[in-house]
């Protein structure tokens, strides 16, 4: 059983990498990514993108592709309208625990 938890996790590492690259490379060379690291249900993306707006496009891919994935990020604008790097942060949605309180329905 456990060999089976680690094989479906390699699986989940396996399509966040293609999904990460895939993004990077629909951007028409807009953003190059320096490193991806993974770690316990999430992930670590460090980049350089020609622009704001190449950034925010980036961003919004990967999230449209691993819509499991909560992503936090981080940028560095060098100029105004100029290259950026940034940090992004990933990590799988949290199921709510807390009990739900009842609406009363109008």
């Amino acid at each position: 059983m456990s060999r089976l938890l680690q094989h479906g996790a390699q699986l989940d590492n396996q399509y966040c990498l293609v999904t990460l690259l895939d993004g990077a490379m629909s951007t028409r060379g807009t953003i190059t990514l320096r490193h991806i690291e993974f770690s316990d249900g999430g992930f670590t993306v460090d980049g350089n993108a020609t622009n704001d707006e190449a950034y925010h496009s980036y961003v919004q891919y990967v999230q449209a592709h691993m819509k499991q994935v909560i992503c936090d990020g981080k940028q560095q604008v060098e100029k105004a309208d100029g290259p950026c790097s940034f940090h992004l942060d990933g990590h799988t949605k949290q199921h709510d625990t807390k009990p739900k309180e009842d609406i009363p329905s109008v």
